[in-house]
């Protein structure tokens, strides 16, 4: 029977199942990530912008960066921490123990905890593919490295897996996604099969004829 899934919410599936399968809570998913930022950014928090500092926290999370790592690639991505490096490192280090404190995750948790789980045992990636034998990802243009690295423990070595998108399409690079990633998808350099939509049956032809012609000019 099929299973249809965001990626959190198989994360959550995953880590909920682990978590009965050794007798412990549950992972409880907190909807005021803005209030544990607040918490950690402490003295500081009445001199940021707290929803950029959120932005830089999410993005460097899901680019799988630490704190030293993440600073150069903030910069080079056009994104403002809004603090300085030290001041984002330890809000980043505050931010993970009051999470841990008050025995709450955040979404990205959701997926980087089932990561670490199927690192620590080698078991759950494997029971893993056995449950979820043919994968299918749609709109992949906008998965970011977290999502992939996912994606990629779910199809294992010999992949199964039908992907659906369009690097022309992609929007949510400012939120660490990475269309890049579409061509190193599991399968595409193994014989994947390649099919291509060459017809747009959505939009009037002046618009078609504007977009085709960004694309041959870069966007410009």
């Amino acid at each position: 029977m099929p299973s249809v899934h965001t990626f959190h919410a198989l994360g959550l599936r995953v880590l909920s199942d682990i978590a009965d399968d050794n007798g412990r809570p549950r992972p409880t998913v907190t909807t005021g990530h803005a209030a544990l930022l607040a918490t950690a950014a402490g003295d500081d928090v009445r001199r940021v912008d707290l929803p950029a500092l959120w932005t830089a926290v999410e993005w460097a999370a899901v680019r799988l960066l630490d704190s030293a790592a993440a600073d150069e690639a903030l910069r080079v991505a056009g994104l403002s921490r809004t603090v300085s490096p030290a001041v984002f490192a330890a809000v980043v280090q505050r931010y993970g123990e009051i999470k841990r404190r008050r025995g709450v995750v955040d979404t990205n948790d959701l997926i980087s905890g089932v990561l670490r789980e199927a690192t620590r045992d080698p078991r759950i990636g494997a029971s893993l593919r056995r449950r979820f034998r043919h994968d299918s990802v749609d709109e992949a243009q906008d998965m970011n490295p977290l999502q992939y690295e996912f994606l990629r423990l779910l199809v294992g070595d010999e992949p199964d897996v039908f992907v659906v998108g369009d690097p022309n399409q992609a929007i949510y690079g400012f939120n660490g996604a990475d269309n890049t990633l579409f061509y190193e998808l599991p399968g595409l350099g193994a014989g994947a099969r390649v099919v291509t939509l060459p017809s747009n049956y959505r939009g009037t032809p002046q618009v078609v004829d504007a977009a085709s012609r960004l694309l041959r000019n870069g966007g410009q």
